[in-house]
């Protein structure tokens, strides 16, 4: 699933492009052929229920399920906390996005969520 909802708003504050959702679409279901169209710069892993630990306890399958010809930089996060549903903390997970979007701008934000905030590197 592509963010959806109040997530491409985040991308664009953080200085990002959404590539396939508006603010307030729904998250849709993507093939793993129209995944793989995709040409993305950043991705932002952040499942639905899915602390940072439960994610990294996932890696061989979202590294088989992401594109081998990616060049994308690619981050775990903290969904489950920060990113899945709207609430206080939709401060912190711009924040979160910033430090993935713009890492040489707000590394003081990667700093300061480094528990909820993973690079991940190619396979």
């Amino acid at each position: 699933m592509i963010g959806g909802m109040w997530m491409p708003e985040l991308v664009t504050l953080a200085g990002g492009e959404p590539l396939l959702t508006r603010p307030g679409e729904h998250a849709p279901t993507l093939q793993r052929d129209r995944l793989a169209a995709l040409e993305p710069d950043v991705v932002v892993v952040k499942p639905c229920g899915f602390a940072l630990e439960r994610t990294l306890g996932e890696l061989d399958v979202l590294r088989e399920a992401l594109p081998r010809r990616w060049r994308a930089r690619v981050y775990a996060a903290d969904g489950n906390a920060y990113f899945n549903r709207p609430g206080p903390r939709i401060v912190e997970s711009l924040e979160i996005m910033a430090a993935c979007v713009h890492p040489e701008a707000f590394g003081d934000f990667a700093e300061k969520h480094a528990r909820s905030l993973q690079s991940i590197p190619a396979p």
